[in-house]
């Protein structure tokens, strides 16, 4: 008795018929006779997703060798096996790999900068309620959002609102009828550029040399870039030149950002700096300017920092190797081997430079010369005070330039003595100029105070006044009496101050101001006794101009053309030659005066020839009457007779 078995062999290939985003029909051969090992009673068919598990379910017709397997996934990848049977079992499998399309067809294409046509299909043998379209920019950092409620007739929409030439991903949601579940389509589409809506992030400039610049920038912001960045324009002229004047200079690059160096500049000249996006569309938006003044043929830089001839180093920032040294650097070419350049210390002893052994680091080509200044360990401090770089270029040209070195570790600012004032009229108005003198090191903040309330607003530069002392001035032009302080701070110390007393004339006494008509007030005083330096006063009122008035014993001024009614106030002040003393201020209102009253008398010749008179109107600023009585006599003259009313 033969025991039996199943089959040996796989069925024959399997052929796709039909693939619907829910279902395949599929089809096989036949078990080759040697394998089947029996009557074949049936078949065993699976869809297995690319995670390992089966899905759908199958219904045969066996004869026919075709199955219908439903219930599968739209837009997934199936394996699908079908394996013969009889009655010992279930044989070997025949594969085929089967991806299920999309339920909902959908394609985007783009209509302008901001929006997006949106298309879909439905698979015939679906039916949905309403629509849905999801869509988020590609890029990460921006989040989804959804328009709802598509009628189910609608197979298109309008995507607007969008960002200018931004890729979008795009997912249609249809919810199907009954229970059906939903069905999802997607795709990317990318609207159309436009030129970037900002400005490239972090704009800086560095001095590269006396005739060029480094200009440096990051990206423009994601949601404003518009599209594809092509490159960059950095449009740069010197300081007040218009923009048709500027040069404009093209930079490949991308939405990273990027760099250049500008050269071909004019030494010691300022220039604006901008710079702008381009994409395919056009240029956008430029930087606000920056503002860069090419240095000397020879100047000095730390850690990339332009020092100004005659500025100020903390001696702790300066290091020990070439790349932290503070550098003296010269491009005047040509140079060559009589070219020298040195480091000279307050005490005029060479310290940076070819031959010597504590600043190895010089370097020179023909272009250029670097002469650098180390300080020799990093807890070793040079000495303070004024050093100078010495450039001799080939052509026996000289320049020397100078820094002063302090120790941030030294002690306070110090303001030797009092403030110093000098006196600067001009022409009749008084004014002096206060000078402060500060020591120790570069000022970063000065205060000026009169009598103990800061003085805000515009106030004069502070320079370096002398370099080998290390002074530095800081003046303020005054006009009025008081005690002036002047306040000097680093961030290296602690602040120090300086004060002076400036004494203008004293007050005018008994001052009164009387109204003597419609439209002027007489102002009257007493002069300061003794006079001493008065020479004048000056009157000031509401809504005129500063009046001066010569003469220190003058007690007396008018003020005409005022409006009758209004409040003035009014203060007046001795002068000196310098000075404008304390003010004494008070108000007063014009009243409205009566003006008349006054009679008008009009002469009149009646037609019958008779002469008269008529007292016709009362007046005065508030009165108007009517005519009050007219009076007439024979004789056609006025000398012709006399009623009396």
């Amino acid at each position: 008795m033969t025991t039996a078995t199943a089959p040996s062999g796989p069925p024959g290939p399997i052929t796709l018929d039909t693939v619907t985003p829910n279902s395949a029909i599929v089809q096989w051969g036949e078990v080759p006779c040697p394998q089947r090992n029996g009557l074949i009673t049936g078949y065993t068919v699976t869809a297995t997703n690319s995670g390992g598990m089966g899905e759908g379910t199958a219904s045969f017709d066996v004869d026919a060798r075709r199955a219908t397997i439903s219930g599968l996934t739209p837009s997934t990848q199936y394996t699908v096996s079908v394996a013969a049977v009889n009655s010992a079992g279930t044989g070997p499998s025949t594969t085929l790999s089967v991806e299920t399309p999309d339920g909902l067809t959908v394609s985007a294409t783009p209509s302008s900068s901001t929006s997006l046509a949106i298309s879909w299909a439905l698979e015939d043998s679906l039916t949905a309620t309403s629509y849905t379209i999801s869509y988020s920019n590609t890029n990460t950092d921006c989040f989804t959002n959804s328009r709802s409620g598509i009628p189910a007739s609608g197979t298109s929409y309008t995507l607007d609102g969008l960002e200018e030439g931004t890729e979008y991903s795009i997912t249609v949601t249809a919810t199907l009828t009954g229970n059906g579940g939903t069905q999802e389509g997607s795709t990317t589409a990318t609207t159309l550029t436009a030129a970037p809506s900002a400005l490239p992030s972090s704009v800086r400039v560095l001095v590269n040399s006396s005739t060029s610049i480094i200009v440096q920038w990051g990206p423009v912001e994601c949601r404003h870039q518009n599209g594809e960045i092509t490159g960059y324009w950095v449009r740069y002229g010197e300081e007040g030149s218009s923009e048709e004047a500027r040069n404009v200079q093209m930079v490949s690059g991308d939405s990273s950002g990027g760099m250049t160096t500008v050269s071909g500049l004019t030494r010691e000249t300022v220039y604006t700096v901008q710079v702008t996006a381009v994409t395919s569309s056009g240029t956008g938006v430029y930087s606000d300017p920056l503002i860069i003044k090419t240095p000397d043929d020879v100047f000095l830089s730390l850690n990339g920092s332009i020092i100004p001839n005659n500025g100020y180093v903390d001696i702790s920032d300066i290091g020990s190797t070439d790349n932290t040294a503070l550098l003296c650097i010269t491009n005047r070419p040509p140079m060559d081997a009589n070219s020298r350049g040195n480091w000279f210390a307050p005490d005029e002893t060479r310290v940076g430079g070819p031959g010597t052994t504590d600043v190895p680091g010089f370097t020179r080509n023909r272009d250029s010369m670097v002469v650098r200044l180390l300080r020799n360990t990093a807890t070793d401090p040079a000495a303070e005070g004024i050093y100078q770089c010495l450039i001799d270029d080939a052509i026996s040209r000289s320049k020397q330039i100078s820094v002063g070195l302090y120790n941030s570790g030294g002690g306070d600012i110090s303001i030797p003595g009092d403030v110093l004032v000098e006196s600067d009229l001009n022409g009749a108005s008084p004014q002096f100029t206060l000078t402060c003198i500060s020591t120790g090191g570069p000022a970063t903040t000065v205060t000026w105070t009169k009598d103990n309330v800061i003085i805000t607003g515009e106030q004069n530069e502070t320079v370096l006044n002398d370099p080998v002392t290390a002074q530095y001035t800081h003046t303020l032009t005054v006009t009025t009496a008081g005690v002036y302080t002047c306040t000097v701070a680093n961030n290296k110390s602690s602040s120090d101050s300086a004060s002076i007393t400036l004494e203008g004339p004293p007050r005018p006494t008994d001052v009164t101001a009387v109204q003597d008509g419609p439209t002027s007030i007489t102002v009257t005083w007493t002069p300061p006794s003794p006079l001493g330096d008065t020479t004048g006063y000056r009157i000031s009122f509401t809504g005129g101009s500063d009046v001066d008035i010569d003469g220190g014993s003058t007690n007396s001024y008018t003020l005409t053309g005022l409006t009758n009614g209004q409040t003035y106030t009014i203060s007046i002040v001795a002068t000196s030659e310098h000075l404008f003393g304390d003010a004494t201020t008070f108000e007063i209102t014009l009243s409205k005066r009566e003006i008349g009253p006054y009679i008008s008398v009009i002469a009149y010749s009646s037609p019958s020839s008779r002469t008269g008179v008529c007292v016709s109107e009362l007046h005065n600023s508030h009165l108007h009457l009517p005519l009050l009585e007219c009076v007439q006599w024979e004789g056609g003259q006025l000398g012709g007779g006399l009623e009396t009313h």
